[in-house]
């Protein structure tokens, strides 16, 4: 899928533009995404057992009430973001992105501003996952109770390098930035947070987290 608009749609349960099951790989290139609804998960596209490559596309505005304003996916092998920009979504649980039971998720040169997780994860909420990858993204000015840019729980490794985290809000129950859970590894590489804030945590609140490693990063 190639250079489409998609605006002002709704779904009475998941995926308010794509509802998409059992597909190899779902390719969607530079398209663009405002005002789309789901009253259940995924704002724009629900997902199970499909592999989704998304290049320079723009998600602004969409709403879920339970999870994933953006997207929600389960039992995926590869979730892949690059040039992309999601502003101003929200939904109960991953005010963009959340998913379960996936394999990786990578972001490369993303934006993710005023985005809102009414519980968990203004960002990102995924559990049980295998990988979380992230390069030359930034994070500025997203909410929630749990984890401001993201919440993450049940995975083997998450890496973060050259990304930039600011004005991160993690509300009541910590992690400003992150809040990451019963993970093996967790590397943070070459990146900044600056004006972040929680009750507990303002970069982050970490839980049964098996190596920690932070390196050459800004902290202000």
């Amino acid at each position: 899928m190639h250079q489409y608009q998609f605006y002002d749609n709704t779904a009475v349960s998941s995926g308010g533009v794509f509802h998409l099951e059992s597909i190899h790989l779902a390719k969607i290139l530079q398209c663009r995404f405002r005002y789309n609804i789901a009253e259940a998960n995924g704002g724009v596209i629900f997902a199970r057992q499909t592999s989704i490559h998304v290049i320079w596309c723009n998600f602004t505005t969409s709403t879920a009430q339970k999870s994933g304003g953006v997207l929600f996916i389960q039992s995926s092998d590869m979730i892949s973001f690059c040039w992309c920009l999601f502003s101003s979504n929200q939904a109960g649980m991953g005010g963009a992105l959340s998913g379960k039971k996936c394999h990786t998720l990578r972001i490369i040169s993303s934006i993710f501003v005023n985005n809102t997780g009414f519980q968990q994860g203004g960002s990102l909420r995924f559990t049980r996952i295998g990988k979380v990858k992230m390069f030359r993204s930034r994070f500025v000015s997203n909410t929630a109770v749990t984890g401001g840019a993201y919440f993450l729980s049940i995975l083997t490794i998450v890496y973060i390098e050259n990304s930039t985290f600011c004005k991160i809000y993690g509300a009541d129950k910590g992690g400003g930035s992150f809040h990451i859970t019963h993970t093996e590894y967790c590397i943070c590489n070459s990146s900044v947070f600056i004006l972040n804030t929680a009750s507990i945590g303002a970069v982050l609140n970490g839980e049964n987290i098996k190596k920690l490693t932070l390196a050459n990063s800004i902290y202000k």
